[in-house]
């Protein structure tokens, strides 16, 4: 486990903390800076794994970005 999802676990768990402050509250400021940091930490969670990915498997990372690369190349070009 490295940092990033140590860091996004927390971020999450924090959320989590203010969305149920605000709730209790009834700030519906603190409930969305709750959802906000709940998503961020979601956020930083997937950037953790696919730099795992990226690491563990790296030539397989590397056809799966050329292959989303050629698909949204196509998308583009039909606009």
């Amino acid at each position: 486990m490295d940092s990033d999802r140590i860091t996004s676990a927390a971020t999450e768990f924090g959320g989590k903390v203010k969305e149920a402050a605000g709730a209790f509250t009834g700030s519906s400021r603190l409930r969305t800076e709750g959802y906000y940091d709940q998503a961020e930490g979601r956020a930083e969670n997937t950037l953790g794994q696919i730099k795992d990915y990226v690491s563990d498997k790296p030539m397989n990372a590397v056809l799966a970005a050329g292959f989303l690369g050629f698909i949204l190349g196509i998308w583009a070009a039909r606009r």
